[in-house]
């Protein structure tokens, strides 16, 4: 599978393993499993009967807990976030390893193993929000304490100020690396908003591989599957619900055209009758084209007929 190692960006699961009394149980077998990918991710617990699992891209996933002489635990349905640290405990039954008991429950929203504040923007809301020109570092204000201070350009992304702070001190990071620009102290890529699985703006107590300002925007990518996804889409923009420009005394109004455009396409990594990447190599990609013809309005003053004669006597310059 092609996914970045990157802790910054992965999610991890952590926890104990105890029987009914209350005993820790080391040598559990725990298998962690990606729904969308059927990728597993195996360890088991130590000494002390705690384990920890890394390197695990935001989405759906079912654990599963084996140890002779005990049940199967079987837990379905746990949505990871990115940079998300879930503490999950179980506890196990004494029977044979052939009885199962399941538990569908999701992951527990209070996390207790980082001290990091923050909030994560979903790809439901990063989709169906309207965006002005479609880029992901508006919404960023959704997040107590966030807000935009505006762009020096058009082609710049917002400035984002978290709880007070500078810019230059809100790092933005797709997929754990840093795409901050050092100049403006924006994104210097923004990704196209059917690219992006979600992100979340972090502001206090960072973990270590966080530390470089006092807020961080933190994006994960989507990533292929084994099944085959993809969409196409077409905004478009122009002049017939614009208003007038106040300084247009023609009353016509310029015609603007804007196009977004784009396609994603993504799922496993085939080579027909030589390799087959399910289950095993995956693949997403992302195009996004943006055009803007937009007239502009000017206005030009001009001398009256009086003053080419020089004759100033209507002028404030007199």
């Amino acid at each position: 599978m092609l996914a970045s190692l990157a802790y910054g960006q992965t999610a991890q699961i952590t926890g104990m393993v105890r029987d009914a009394s209350g005993t820790l149980v080391p040598g559990a077998k725990i298998v962690v499993r990606n729904v969308a990918t059927n990728v597993e991710s195996p360890t088991v617990t130590n000494d002390q009967g705690y384990y920890t699992i890394t390197s695990l891209n935001p989405g759906t996933y079912d654990i599963s807990i084996q140890k002779p002489g005990f049940r199967t635990v079987n837990q379905t349905g746990v949505e990871l976030n990115v940079a998300q640290v879930a503490r999950m405990d179980f506890d196990l039954q004494i029977g044979e390893v052939r009885e199962t008991v399941t538990i569908a429950a999701e992951a527990p929203i209070l996390t207790t193993e980082r001290a990091t504040i923050g909030q994560v923007i979903g790809s439901k809301k990063i989709l169906d929000l309207p965006l002005n020109g479609r880029d992901f570092t508006q919404l960023s204000t959704l997040v107590p304490g966030a807000i935009s201070r505006g762009t020096e350009s058009q082609t710049q992304a917002p400035l984002i100020s978290v709880n007070g702070s500078r810019n230059s001190k809100t790092v933005f990071m797709i997929d754990g690396g840093s795409v901050t620009s050092q100049y403006f102290d924006s994104a210097s890529i923004v990704p196209s908003v059917d690219a992006i699985q979600e992100f979340t703006v972090q502001s206090n107590s960072f973990s270590a591989e966080y530390g470089q300002g006092t807020a961080v925007i933190n994006v994960s990518l989507r990533s292929g599957s084994n099944q085959i996804h993809g969409s196409a889409y077409e905004f478009l923009r122009n002049q017939v619900l614009d208003a007038r420009n106040f300084f247009n005394s023609t009353g016509v109004r310029p015609p603007v055209k804007q196009n977004q455009f784009g396609v994603t396409l993504g799922g496993p990594f085939t080579i027909p009758h030589l390799y087959s990447g399910r289950d095993r190599t995956f693949i997403f990609g992302d195009y996004e084209g943006t055009r803007i013809r937009r007239a502009q309005t000017f206005n030009t003053a001009v001398p009256a007929a009086a003053m080419r004669t020089g004759d100033f006597s209507s002028s404030a310059l007199r």
